[in-house]
């Protein structure tokens, strides 16, 4: 990385592009809400993790790396304002220090990026200077020729910058690729009110027909916390606050009896996560803090997705990263390349004290010769049932949408859908 801060600080004032017109942290919620409604009906699970904040910020140096229309089509898709580069870095290293700010006696989060190019790999001194300093990306050349030796060395380089990687950078990411981005977040934070271990029991969850289709280790605590039905998405949201000061939180969203997960979280995407949180401050005000009885299930989710993601960044509209005919990455290299896939991993564990989560996303490329080896994956959607069962209290025995959220900026840092019994570790 021979470029100097000062060349970095001159050329980056020259970068512009055109974007449409809103604010960064409006950009990352919109894009995320969209993301995340787009990804639970791509995924054939009742289960579904992914971490849209994660996406959100590899696919923004993705952005960074694209020229001319490839450029427009992910800016646009990422719902990034009409801004010169050097204000959207500076306003997304603004919303990542927000987003990410730690508090050491209660909370363990950290984001790294990291960039792997092949030995013979040509970047330009411009995006390894704008990466560097703006984005905090990490580089490391490696022979791809030897696939075994090189996963080792990125494994242990990322390892000893002190993650764990739980995707495990495979052989497979080596061959045929030029370079490849690579992304992780990782999140633990205790519960504001932990739910205590002695009161958690077995008990049925129920398929939306209301029908028994297992038994969950259900948790269970009765505390004051923000509880609203919101009538646009006939569902009601609690709040899970974490840590003394609330910062983040998780929001359940259980659908109202003879409602389905499926038309929740459609109308979640219209109604918006800022009007969700602003009714339930509206109902704090007027209120104040319910006693809820609250049962929900401890589970652990995992997510891994690959040409799934990459159809659901086309149907967003990013489709020239994809194009091996007019992908243009100039900005990045000399070099003729386009994105091969895009592979994200999410895990989740919920229990009694804590939540811990992990996100790891990679962007691959490879050169243009290679066109044609990477089909788009196929869509399916989440079967959708019937009736289900509804008691008084908040019990979360039938399928639950979840998000972790960061409330200052209002940013989903994961999220998904829990529909059955996963087996906790």
């Amino acid at each position: 990385m021979a470029a100097q801060f000062p060349v970095y600080i001159f050329l980056i004032f020259a970068l512009s592009a055109i974007r449409v017109n809103c604010d960064v942290h409006d950009s990352c919620r919109e894009f995320s809400t969209e993301l995340f409604n787009a990804t639970v009906f791509t995924q054939n699970k009742l289960n579904v993790a992914v971490s849209p904040y994660s996406i959100w910020s590899a696919m923004f140096s993705v952005a960074l790396a694209a020229n001319s229309t490839t450029a427009k089509e992910v800016y646009k898709g990422l719902r990034l304002p009409e801004e010169s580069d050097k204000t959207l870095i500076r306003k997304y290293k603004n919303l990542n220090d927000q987003v990410l700010e730690m508090d050491a006696d209660n909370v363990s989060i950290m984001s790294k990026h990291y960039m792997f190019l092949d030995n013979d790999f040509q970047m330009n001194p411009l995006f390894d200077a704008i990466t560097t300093f703006g984005v905090g990306m990490e580089s490391k050349t490696l022979c791809f020729n030897d696939t075994k030796t090189a996963a080792r060395h990125a494994n242990e380089f990322i390892s000893n910058s002190g993650f764990k990687s739980q995707l495990m950078l495979k052989e497979y990411f080596f061959r045929e690729t030029r370079t490849f981005m690579y992304s992780q977040v990782t999140f633990k934070e205790h519960w504001k009110f932990s739910f205590d271990y002695f009161d958690t029991t077995t008990e049925p969850f129920h398929d939306e027909n209301g029908n028994i289709i297992n038994e969950v280790f259900m948790m269970r605590q009765r505390n004051r916390f923000a509880f609203s039905h919101i009538k646009e998405m006939d569902a009601f949201v609690l709040e899970l606050p974490y840590g003394p000061d609330g910062k983040y939180c998780m929001l359940i969203v259980l659908p109202s009896p003879g409602n389905f997960i499926k038309e929740v979280i459609v109308k979640l995407a219209k109604l918006s996560l800022v009007n969700i949180l602003d009714r339930m401050n509206d109902d704090i005000q007027n209120y104040g803090l319910e006693i809820i009885e609250v049962r929900i299930p401890r589970f652990v989710i995992e997510t891994y997705m690959k040409s799934s993601l990459d159809d659901t960044l086309m149907k967003m509209g990013m489709l020239e990263i994809f194009n091996s005919v007019s992908a243009d990455f100039s900005r990045l290299t000399d070099e003729s390349i386009f994105v091969s896939t895009v592979h994200h991993y999410t895990t989740i564990h919920v229990n009694e004290s804590s939540t811990a989560a992990s996100s790891e996303t990679a962007v691959l490329f490879v050169d243009t010769s290679n066109k044609g080896l990477y089909p788009s994956g196929t869509t399916s959607v989440v079967p959708v049932r019937k009736r289900p069962i509804y008691y008084p209290a908040f019990v979360a025995n039938r399928p639950f949408i979840y998000l972790v959220v960061e409330k200052s900026t209002k940013s989903i840092m994961y999220g998904g859908v829990y529909g059955e019994r996963t087996v906790f570790k």
